[in-house]
């Protein structure tokens, strides 16, 4: 769980994806994990909260606590919100230059070596930070992930105790 080689990875679906605008890898409260790519943390905050709570209000709608992705498109682009493990999102931020398929295989493949990079329990100077635990993992094949009924801290949401 090199924070070095998260970066490279998050820096290299940029490079790789001219459509891919912005880039932030958060936790299952809507805090960034590491130093977001071409957004500012306030920003982050802002739209994982939303769309964890999104998840939230679904789950609670539709008696099912799983999901794969959330996607919102507009006519400027898209943000994603993409379960990475079971405490992280991928938050990515895109125009509509690359078509949708070209832009899910790639980020496909960017969870496949972030997955691979948090997994990894090679000794490292930088850990990532330890998490609460409020998202728990499906044992489905697909990678999607249930959402508990904590609530999501971010500026903006009044915090209830």
């Amino acid at each position: 769980m090199n924070i070095n080689k998260i970066k490279e990875i998050l820096e290299y679906l940029m490079a790789q994806s001219l459509g891919i605008q912005k880039i932030a890898l958060v936790s299952s409260e809507g805090y960034p994990i590491i130093v977001p790519i071409g957004i500012d943390e306030s920003s982050v905050m802002v739209l994982a909260g939303s769309f964890l709570r999104i998840a939230q209000l679904s789950s609670q709608n539709f008696h099912d606590s799983t999901f794969d992705k959330i996607t919102l498109r507009a006519k400027e682009g898209q943000i994603s919100l993409i379960p990475c493990q079971e405490q992280m999102f991928l938050l990515v931020i895109a125009s509509l230059e690359l078509s949708s398929l070209v832009l899910e295989n790639r980020i496909d493949l960017a969870l496949k070596k972030l997955r691979g990079e948090l997994e990894d329990n090679s000794s490292s100077e930088e850990k990532l930070p330890k998490l609460d635990s409020n998202v728990s993992s499906s044992k489905g094949r697909n990678n999607s992930y249930s959402i508990k009924n904590n609530p999501i801290r971010y500026r903006g949401l009044p915090i209830v105790e």
